[in-house]
Order: structure tokens, then sequence, then C-alpha cells
């Protein structure tokens, strides 16, 4: 399958925390493991989880679901009479 289907935030978060080498794996979701092994970004290797070549790639592309918003116009604002002196 793909590597580049989109990832829910948690398992974004569980493939970053098998490639830094977690210090806890069995604190890991096993939904999140699973779907990271069906889409090949990981596998179990000698009862450790293994990140492949395609995970890798994964880790290290930049997220492609964030839309390039336009920049904020700026807005002047004036103090309101609320906050006025006296």
């Amino acid at each position: 399958m793909s590597s580049f289907r989109a990832l829910s935030p948690n398992e974004e978060t569980t493939l970053r925390r098998i490639v830094l080498g977690t210090p806890n794996p069995e604190g890991l979701r096993d939904a999140d493991v699973r779907r990271l092994m069906v889409l090949g970004l990981i596998e179990i290797r000698d009862g450790r989880q293994i990140v492949t070549e395609a995970g890798m790639g994964r880790y290290r592309k930049p997220l492609a679901t964030t839309p390039d918003y336009p920049k904020p116009r700026h807005v002047k604002s004036r103090p309101s009479r609320f906050f006025r002196a006296e």
C-alpha cells in the first residue's frame, strides 16, 4: 500500500515515537501500530518494531495535509472606550 495515505495525529505520533526509539514500546496504541504495519511503514523483527524505508520517508517528509493559508491581513485596532481614561 502507499505510505502517503493520510495518518491520524495519533498514528503520526506513534510513527515518530518508533522512529525516535521510544523507551516504552508497550505504551504505543495497538491500533496505530497495526495500521502502520498495514501501510508498510513499520515491521516487526525479532519482537522489535523497525521502521521501513517508506516509514523513514514518511517521517522525514513535511505534512502535505497542511494547507498554505494566505497571510492574515493586518488589522488596525483602536482602544475601546471601555479602556479609556476619563
